[in-house]
């Protein structure tokens, strides 16, 4: 109201100011506003002259009488009304509007702390039911992450929040806007008061910063049940009455590291705007944590910033019509009844202050990451656990396939009347039989092609064989596998050292006889390792010398060369002819 009236004063005077540069000439007659005005410096000033030619006197400064400057200049108009208005207001200290007839302005600004006067609007305050990461002991403070759904209200944080819609319904109070931060719980528990209530969805208006929760820097994502006492210890130790001390340690997230007065700064933000906006509601302010509506409640019953946490909010909790009267006596209640509790949470405090601040930034490690590093052990030794499971069950199936073999080969042998027990167990051949008549079939394709190349050879050196191979120890499917082949060859087919067929060959040795008959694999005697490398060599330059059509295609592009070559000469001969022909021709016309 003070400042109202200073305003109005200086508007005064203002026009008083600009008062002193009009003339103080009568403005009824018009022949007087054409006349020109002299400077304001004199102080005899020309008469001006009416239509008729008759001069008007005009007093000075000095022979105005204070009756007489109404009648001839607005100056002394106005010094009269500021100086008697003036004077009133320093008597009565009332407002200088009904002077000028004009009503006081009604319009707010930002509201003032604490609210001694009603405000416009009725508030009831709320902090949103339990989180997930609350539910697992992690206090998280970061703008950037409030929205994600790991934040969401867990079980216990919705009925919490019912609880909260039913205790508006039994006080018959039907909010007609609901204010909520856009953390994930704060903005399930508006959803939940919606349903309950039947509240219209054009009644929910979200706050996007200013109701966003007090960040606390480098202890983001730790344990609140550590944490929360070394903040209260903080900020009753160091924060003051305005709040601007006890400020938390930075981070290098982006997490910021806000004081009271920071947090104080966006309540009166978001009051004003408020206030401004609505007028004679029922607005429920929903909060993610419980420090920002007792930093409120404190504000506006002037309670000091660093007991704010005296009016701390539980999960779900909601107060009624917050005002200051009856916030002064909930302070005054909860100081005497939970005195010793606050004492021991403050010195609990104290001692987990010192321990965080005696800590390395590398000690300082969040209970999320924690947690996720958890959760990674786990899922390795789930995959591990699952990773051996199969293994076992692979290898029961191959020892499950195993002795089916050894029963389809005990069969076989008591088929061809030899005593098997069934306890004795049956040799197996180490390799497969498919790979063994594959690596055959491979030997066989090889011969074949070798045999190929020597066609037109003495046909003397030429011989069929039938190959009996068995495995190691004797026994076998079959007793033996019979390789029939039938080749035109020089020899055998050389083969290089290492190769898959020749560590075949070392290892199965050729046998002298079999079951299906004495003809051997072989009938020459088995070469030394030189003489397997000569053979090697031998072949390669025989592959080497061999005809590739390279010659051929050489004398083709040399002959097609020589047509381009013979083709061109005949058309310069043909040209020279023609040329040789007009010469002629235009000489006999000479």
């Amino acid at each position: 109201m003070r400042i109202l009236m200073l305003v109005e004063l200086f508007y005064l005077g203002g026009i008083g100011v600009v008062s002193s540069f009009v003339p103080p000439h009568s403005i009824d007659d018009p022949g007087l506003r054409r006349q020109e005005r002299l400077p304001l410096m004199t102080s005899k000033r020309k008469s001006p002259v009416n239509d008729h030619g008759d001069d008007v006197p005009v007093m000075d400064r000095e022979e105005e009488g204070p009756d007489d400057d109404v009648c001839y200049n607005r100056r002394g108009f106005f010094r009269r009304v500021a100086g008697s208005t003036v004077a009133s207001w320093m008597a009565t200290g009332s407002s200088l509007s009904p002077v000028l007839g004009v009503p006081s302005a009604q319009a707010r600004g930002l509201v003032s702390f604490p609210c001694t006067a009603p405000l416009l609007n009725v508030y009831h305050l709320m902090r949103a039911g339990e989180s997930l990461l609350e539910e697992i002991d992690i206090w998280s403070t970061n703008p950037l992450f409030l929205t994600n759904r790991e934040a969401a209200l867990s079980e216990k944080g919705v009925q919490q929040a019912q609880a909260a819609s039913r205790i508006l319904e039994a006080a018959d109070i039907n909010p007609s806007v609901i204010k909520y931060s856009l953390a994930a719980s704060a903005v399930d528990t508006a959803m939940v008061i919606r349903d309950e209530l039947k509240v219209g969805q054009n009644r929910l208006v979200p706050e996007f910063t200013f109701m966003d929760p007090r960040a606390i820097g480098k202890w983001d994502m730790m344990s609140m049940a550590e944490t929360f006492p070394a903040v209260v210890a903080l900020d009753e130790l160091e924060a003051g009455k305005d709040g601007r001390g006890a400020r938390p340690p930075p981070n290098t997230d982006g997490t910021p590291q806000d004081t009271l007065a920071d947090q104080a700064i966006r309540l009166r933000q978001v009051m004003s705007i408020l206030e401004t906006q609505f007028s004679g509601d029922n607005i429920v302010l929903v909060f993610p944590d419980g420090s920002s509506p007792a930093l409120l409640s404190a504000m506006i019953a002037g309670i000091p910033y660093n007991k704010a946490h005296v009016l701390e909010f539980a999960p779900g909790e909601i107060r009624l019509d917050v005002t200051m009267a009856p916030t002064l006596k909930l302070y005054e209640t909860k100081l005497q009844e939970n005195a010793q509790q606050y004492k021991a949470l403050v010195e609990e405090g104290k001692a987990e202050l010192n321990r965080l601040r005696s800590m390395n930034d590398e000690d300082l490690i969040s209970k999320k990451d924690v947690l996720i590093e958890q959760e990674r052990v786990e899922i390795e030794e789930e995959y591990r656990r699952k990773e051996n499971a199969r293994m076992a069950k692979e290898e029961s199936e191959r020892q499950q396939r195993q002795n089916r073999l050894q029963e389809m080969e005990r069969t076989r042998l008591r088929s061809r009347g030899i005593q098997v027990d069934d306890s004795t167990p049956v040799e197996e051949p180490s390799l497969p039989p498919l790979v063994i008549g594959g690596a055959f079939a491979a030997y066989a394709v090889v011969a074949l092609s070798q045999a190929g190349q020597d066609t037109g050879r003495d046909p003397r050196r030429s011989n069929s064989t039938n190959a009996v191979l068995t495995t190691p120890g004797g026994s076998g499917l079959s007793g033996g596998v019979i390789l029939n082949t039938t080749s035109t060859r020089s020899g055998p087919t050389p083969m290089a050292e290492g190769s898959l067929f020749a560590d075949m060959l070392d290892e199965y040795q050729v046998p002298t006889s079999s079951i299906y008959g004495d003809t051997p694999l072989y009938d020459t005697p088995k070469k030394s390792v030189d003489d397997r490398k000569g053979d090697a060599r031998k072949a390669m330059q025989d592959y080497m010398d061999q005809d590739d059509g390279s010659d051929a295609w050489l004398q083709a592009m040399a002959s097609i060369i020589d047509e381009d070559d013979e083709d061109s000469i005949f058309e310069s001969d043909i040209e020279e002819t023609n040329s040789f022909g007009k010469v002629n021709g235009s000489s006999e016309k000479l």
